[in-house]
């Protein structure tokens, strides 16, 4: 994949719960018109703050079948 000089491509932490970029498809329609309409991607002008943790998610869910994540603080790591 090529990105242009203001676009980013956004990766999640490779769980079945993960939603990134892979997965995304063409910009709403307003997006596409005004911003960019490349798909699965960002346009920085979209991008707003910075990030301040890095996260993976926890191995222990609350209910046998799976769901509802219990967070494990211990491996939040933040950034500087």
């Amino acid at each position: 994949m090529r990105l242009k000089d203001d676009q980013y491509f956004m990766l999640g932490d490779n769980s079945g719960r993960s939603n990134d970029g892979r997965l995304w498809g063409w910009p709403d329609p307003m997006v596409s018109e005004l911003i960019d309409e490349d798909p699965f991607v960002v346009n920085e002008d979209l991008l707003i703050g910075k990030a301040f943790a890095v996260y993976f998610p926890a191995s222990h869910s609350v209910t046998s079948g799976g769901t509802g994540f219990i967070p494990d603080f211990g491996r939040i790591r933040f950034i500087h």
